[in-house]
C-alpha cells in the first residue's frame, strides 16, 4: 500500500509540475502574442508612412514631367522663330536689313527668357533630385529601421523561446535524473553478475578471435540466432506483462472484497452494540432481576467479545494469507521477470559483441587488402628506383668521351647545295646598294613591302654589331617585324635561324641546350648547333658555314628577361669589337663532369636580331640591352595593305660570302670635322638635359651613332660626291635622326613627364629637336602623354609623314651612277674634286717627316691631320695624294 501511495503522490507531483510547465507556456504564449501584435501595429505604421512617400514620390514625379513639358514647349518655340526668321530673310529681301535687327533682337529676348526659364527649369530639376534623394535616403532610413525593428523582435521572440526551452530542459532532466536515479538503484545488483559475464565475454572474444577463419559461417547462424532471440525476447515480454497485470487485476479485486466484507461486518458489530444499549435501557425500565439480567449481560458480552474477537481475526488472517500469498506470486514474477530481463541483456550484450567481433573481421580484411595493395605499390616503385638506379650506373660506369659528346652538338642544322646545286658568292665588285635595292625588289614580288629607310636602317644596324651588337625590332604586330630579317636573309643569300624564345628561359641553358647526365646525352638546342656550324670550316665539315654570314633572330625576345638567357653573349659580342681573329671570344658550352667546356666562338660571321612587343605578358629592355642594341620601331600602318595573290618565294640566287661582307664595313670614321660637331653636340645637349633628372648617355651610344652614320648606304654612296654635296648631308641627316629615335629616345624612358622632368629636361629636348629641323617632335610630344605620366616612346610615326618619304626616295633615286660602277672600297675615293698641296703645306710635311723620321708617304692620316690642322677625310685625300705621287712631293 505505501508504495501505491508513495506513486500516486509522485504522479500527482509530475502531474502539477506539467501543469505548471503548460501555465508557463501559456504565459510566454501570451507575451509573444501581445509582441506580434505591437509588430503588426509598427508594420502597419510603415506601409503607411511608405504609402505617403510613395504618394509625395508620385506627385514629384508629376511636377518633373511639367518642367520638361514646359521646356519642349520653350524648345518648339526658339524652333518656330528660327524658322520664322528664316522665311523673312528668303521671303522679304528688301526688308532683311531691319526686320533682322528687330528678329535678332526678339530673338536675343526670347532667347534670354528661355534661359531664364531653362535656369528655372535646372533649378527646379535639382530641387526634384535633391528631394527625391532625400525621399530614397527616407526610405533607406525607414527599412533598415524596419528591418533593425524585425530583427529585434526575432531576437527578442528567440530569447523567450530560448529561455522557455532551458526551462523545460531542466525540468526534463530532473524527471530524466530521478528516472536515472531509480534505474541505477534497480541495475546496482547486477553490476558484479554483469562483470562475470562480462569477463566471460572477453574470454569468449578472445576464442573468436583465433576462429576467424569460421566466424564468416557463425555470422548467419549468430542473425538467425540474434532473430530467434528478438522473438523470445519480444515474446517473454509480452507474457510478463500480461501476467502482472491480470495479477495486479486479481489482487486488486480480492482486496476490495476484503474490505467490503470488513465494512460489513463492522456495520453488524455497530448494529449488536446498538441494540444492547437499547437491551440495557430496555432492562432498567422492565426492572429485571439483576443477577438474571447481569448473567446474561455477561453472557451476552461474552459473546458478544468472542463474536468481535472472531470477527477480528478470523478475517484479518484469511486477508494477511490471501496478502501474503499474493505479494509472493507478485514477488516471484517480479524475479521471473528480472530474470529474464537479465537473460535478455546478457543476450543482447552477447549480440552486440559478435557484431563487433564481425566488424573486427571486416576492418582486419580490409587492412589486408590495403596492405596486399600498398605492398604491391611499393614493390612496383622499387622495381622503378631499381630500374633507374641500373640507368645511373650506366651512366657512372660508362661515361662518353669528349668527341662523342661534341659529335652530338656538331651535327649542324644547314645543308650547304653541292655539285652543280651549289649557290655562286655574290660577286665581289657587287655594290651594296645594289644588293639592298635586289632584296627590296625580290620582296615586293614576294608580295610585302618594305619602305627603303627601314630596309636601310636594319642592314646598317648589322653593320654595325662591332658596337651594337644585338638589332631589336619593335612595332606594332603584324607590321612584318619578323619577316623583314627572313627575307632579308633569304634574298640576300644569308643563313637564317629563328628562335622562339620562351617565357620560362631563365639562365643560357635554356636557349642552347645542357648536357643530361641521366641519359649521358647533350640535349643541343637548334641554335647551338647553328652557331657551332657558323664557326666550322667547309674544309672541316662539307656543311660548314664559316665563310658565309649568318643571322639568329630571337623571335618575342622579351617574352623573358634578356639578361637571363643572352647576358653572357652581350658580354662576350662587346669584347669582340678589339679582338683579332685568332682571338675571338668564346661562350663556354658545358659537356658534364669531368670534361672541358667547349669553346664556342663568337665570329665576325654571326649576326643577331630580335622582335619584341609590348604587353602584358613581355618584359621591358633593361638600360644594359638598349645600350648594346639599335631598337628599330615600326610604324603603325596608315593604309592596310591587302595580298591579292599568295605568292611563290623566290630561290635565293647567291650567298654572301663573309669577305663580301666586311668590305661594305667601315671600321673608321670618316666625318667630317664640321658635321662631326654638329652632330655630338647636339647628342651632348641632350645627355646635358638628362644630367638634370639623373640619366646619362654613354660614351658608347654615341660611338655607335657615330659608327652607324658613317656606315649608312646613302651616305656612304653620296660621299663620293665630296662632303660638301647637299644630298650627302641630307642623308647624314635623316641617319642621325634614326639614331635619334633608335638609341636615344629610349633611353628617356621613364622620366617624369611634368615638374622639373618636363621643365628642365623634356621640354628643352623637344626644343632643340624643333630647332634642328628633325621630324620627330610629334613622336616626341605622344612619348610624353603615352606613359601615364612618365615618358615612353612607342612609335615611328615620323616615318609614315609623307614629305618625308618622297624626300627620302628622292634621295635613293639620286645615287651617283659612277658609285654603281665603281667598286666600292673600304675608303671611297672622292673623286668629285682634286687635292692640290701648295708649297707651304708640303715643306711642313717634309719637316714632321724628317723630324719623324719616316718618309712623306709614310706619314700616317692622324699625322698629317696633326700637321696641317685639317679633318681626318681630308688627311686620307692627302694620304692618297702622297702616295700616288710620292717621287714628285719628295723631291
Amino acid at each position: 500500500m505505501n508504495k501505491l501511495e508513495k506513486k500516486q503522490v509522485k504522479n500527482n507531483e509530475q502531474a502539477q509540475q506539467q501543469n505548471n510547465i503548460e501555465e508557463l507556456l501559456a504565459k510566454r504564449e501570451n507575451e509573444l502574442n501581445a509582441q506580434k501584435s505591437k509588430i503588426v501595429r509598427k508594420e502597419k505604421d510603415i506601409d503607411q508612412e511608405r504609402a505617403l512617400l510613395l504618394e509625395e514620390k508620385k506627385q514629384l514625379s508629376i511636377e518633373l514631367s511639367k518642367a520638361k513639358e514646359l521646356q519642349n514647349v520653350l524648345e518648339k518655340e526658339k524652333i518656330a522663330l528660327s524658322h520664322e526668321r528664316i522665311n523673312v530673310e528668303k521671303g522679304l529681301p528688301h526688308q532683311v536689313a531691319n526686320y533682322k535687327q528687330q528678329l535678332d533682337e526678339q530673338v536675343k529676348h526670347k532667347e534670354k527668357q528661355l534661359d531664364s526659364l531653362k535656369n528655372d527649369l535646372e533649378q527646379s530639376r535639382d530641387k526634384l533630385m535633391k528631394e527625391q534623394q532625400d525621399l530614397t535616403v527616407k526610405a533607406e532610413r525607414l527599412s533598415q529601421q524596419e528591418q533593425g525593428f524585425e530583427l529585434a523582435c526575432q531576437q527578442e521572440k528567440q530569447t523567450l523561446l530560448d529561455a522557455f526551452n532551458a526551462e523545460i530542459t531542466a525540468k526534463r532532466d530532473t524527471v530524466n535524473a530521478e528516472i536515472i536515479a531509480s534505474k541505477n538503484a534497480a541495475h546496482n545488483a547486477l553490476d558484479n553478475e554483469l562483470k562475470e559475464k562480462r569477463e566471460q565475454l572477453e574470454f569468449q572474444q578472445q576464442e573468436l578471435a583465433k576462429q576467424t577463419e569460421t566466424v564468416t559461417k557463425q555470422k548467419a547462424e549468430n542473425q538467425l540466432k540474434s532473430a530467434d532471440i528478438n522473438a523470445k525476447r519480444e515474446a517473454l515480454d509480452q507474457h510478463i506483462n500480461e501476467g502482472v497485470i491480470d495479477k495486479k487485476v486479481s489482487l486488486e479485486k480480492s482486496l476490495k472484497q476484503k474490505e467490503d466484507e470488513i465494512e460489513r461486518l463492522r456495520n453488524s458489530l455497530e448494529s449488536a452494540e446498538t441494540s444492547l444499549g437499547l437491551y440495557k435501557d430496555l432492562e432498567k425500565q422492565l426492572g429485571s432481576e439483576p443477577a438474571r439480567v447481569l448473567a446474561e449481560l455477561s453472557a451476552t458480552k461474552e459473546e458478544i467479545n468472542r463474536l468481535n474477537e472472531e470477527l477480528l481475526e478470523r478475517p484479518t488472517k484469511e486477508i494477511e494469507d490471501y496478502y501474503d500469498k499474493a505479494k509472493a506470486e507478485l514477488s516471484d514474477a517480479q524475479d521471473r521477470a528480472d530474470r529474464f530481463a537479465n537473460e535478455n541483456q546478457q543476450l543482447q550484450n552477447q549480440v552486440k559483441d559478435i557484431e563487433q567481433l564481425s566488424y573486427q573481421l571486416q576492418r582486419a580484411e580490409s587492412e589486408l587488402d590495403t596492405s596486399k595493395s600498398l605492398f604491391s605499390s611499393k614493390e612496383a616503385e622499387n622495381n622503378k628506383l631499381k630500374a633507374e638506379i641500373d640507368r645511373l650506373k650506366v651512366s657512372y660506369e660508362d661515361e662518353s668521351n669528349r668527341e662523342e659528346r661534341l659529335q652530338q652538338i656538331q651535327s649542324g642544322v644547314i645543308s650547304r647545295l653541292k655539285g652543280e646545286n651549289e649557290l655562286p658568292v655574290w660577286p665581289a665588285d657587287t655594290k651594296e646598294i645594289s644588293w639592298l635595292n635586289t632584296i627590296k625588289k625580290k620582296v615586293s614580288n614576294y608580295g610585302l613591302e618594305f619602305d627603303y629607310r627601314i630596309l636601310y636602317s636594319f642592314h646598317t644596324a648589322l653593320k654595325i654589331s662591332e658596337w651594337s651588337p644585338l638589332t631589336v625590332l619593335a612595332g606594332v604586330s603584324g607590321t612584318g617585324k619578323s619577316e623583314l630579317p627572313k627575307l632579308y636573309s633569304h634574298f640576300g643569300g644569308i643563313n637564317f635561324m629563328s628562335v622562339p624564345v620562351q617565357p620560362n628561359w631563365d639562365s643560357q641553358e635554356s636557349m642552347l641546350g645542357y648536357f643530361n647526365a641521366i641519359d649521358n646525352v647533350f640535349d643541343a638546342q637548334p641554335i647551338l648547333k647553328f652557331l657551332i656550324q657558323s664557326q666550322t670550316e667547309k674544309s672541316v665539315n662539307p656543311n660548314g658555314l664559316k665563310d658565309m654570314m649568318n643571322l639568329v633572330l630571337l623571335d618575342e625576345m622579351n617574352l623573358a628577361h634578356v639578361e637571363m638567357y643572352f647576358a653572357d653573349f652581350l658580354s662576350k659580342l662587346e669584347d669582340r669589337r678589339a679582338a683579332d681573329k685568332d682571338n675571338l671570344p668564346t661562350i663556354d658550352i658545358k659537356l658534364g663532369a669531368k670534361h672541358e667546356p667547349h669553346k664556342l666562338a663568337l665570329g665576325r660571321n654571326m649576326l643577331f636580331a630580335g622582335t619584341m612587343n609590348q604587353d602584358e605578358t613581355t618584359k621591358a629592355l633593361s638600360d644594359k640591352v638598349l645600350d648594346r642594341g639599335v631598337t628599330i620601331y615600326f610604324p603603325r600602318p596608315t593604309t592596310l595593305i591587302a595580298r591579292k595573290k599568295l605568292e611563290k618565294k623566290e630561290a635565293p640566287s647567291h650567298f654572301l660570302s663573309t669577305k663580301q661582307w666586311h668590305r661594305w664595313v667601315k671600321l673608321e670614321s670618316s666625318l667630317p670635322g664640321a658635321e662631326h660637331k654638329k652632330y655630338k653636340g647636339i647628342i651632348e645637349s641632350i645627355n646635358n638635359h638628362l644630367g638634370e633628372v639623373g640619366k646619362a648617355l654613354g660614351h658608347r651610344v654615341w660611338q655607335s651613332i657615330e659608327y652607324f652614320m658613317v656606315n649608312h648606304p646613302l651616305v656612304l654612296a653620296f660621299s663620293a660626291n665630296g662632303f660638301d654635296d647637299a644630298n650627302y648631308k641630307k642623308a647624314l641627316h635623316f641617319a642621325f635622326e634614326d639614331q635619334l629615335v633608335q638609341k636615344v629616345m629610349p633611353k628617356l624612358r621613364g622620366i617624369e613627364t611634368r615638374g622639373i622632368g618636363k621643365e628642365r629636361c623634356l621640354s628643352p629636348i623637344r626644343a632643340l629637336l624643333d630647332d634642328k629641323k628633325f621630324n620627330i617632335v610629334a613622336d616626341f610630344e605622344r612619348a610624353m602623354v603615352m606613359g601615364h605620366g612618365q615618358f615612353m616612346w612607342c612609335s615611328a610615326d615620323y616615318l609614315n609623314d609623307d614629305e618625308s618619304k618622297k624626300e627620302y626616295l628622292e634621295l635613293v633615286k639620286a645615287i651617283p651612277d659612277d658609285f654603281n660602277k665603281q667598286p666600292q672600297t673600304h675608303t671611297p675615293k672622292i673623286v668629285a674634286k682634286k687635292i692640290t698641296l701648295s708649297q707651304n703645306q708640303l715643306n711642313l710635311l717634309n719637316t714632321y717627316s724628317r723630324n719623324s723620321k719616316i718618309t712623306i708617304d709614310g706619314l700616317l692620316p692622324a699625322q698629317i691631320a696633326e700637321c696641317l690642322q685639317i679633318s681626318g677625310f681630308d688627311a686620307k685625300d692627302i694620304k692618297e695624294y702622297l702616295v700616288e705621287n710620292a717621287p714628285k712631293v719628295q723631291a
